[in-house]
């Protein structure tokens, strides 16, 4: 699990999350990479402060090993306009 709150704007925890999966050696089943994952998470719509939002990304992959797994990441806005980023894979 990581947890994060250091984000000051929402292309930065897009690509905190990006930047999570490729530590972890995750190969998604979406295929569009970065671009999926920003698509999914801006087209959710506005964030409003002291809120959060979820998403969950099915795994083919993780080190090579296949898998049946989902990466979830959830993007708390918090009340000082910040964002914290969660994820972890079950």
């Amino acid at each position: 699990m990581m947890n994060r709150g250091d984000f000051n704007r929402l292309d930065e925890v897009i690509d905190g999350v990006v930047s999570e999966i490729n530590k972890r050696d995750i190969v998604l089943a979406e295929r569009g990479g970065r671009e999926e994952v920003a698509a999914r998470i801006v087209l959710s719509g506005h964030l409003a402060y002291c809120t959060h939002r979820s998403f969950d990304f099915k795994v083919l992959s993780v080190k090579g090993t296949p898998t049946k797994k989902y990466f979830h990441a959830t993007i708390w806005r918090l009340d000082n306009g910040r964002y914290e980023l969660n994820t972890y894979m079950l």
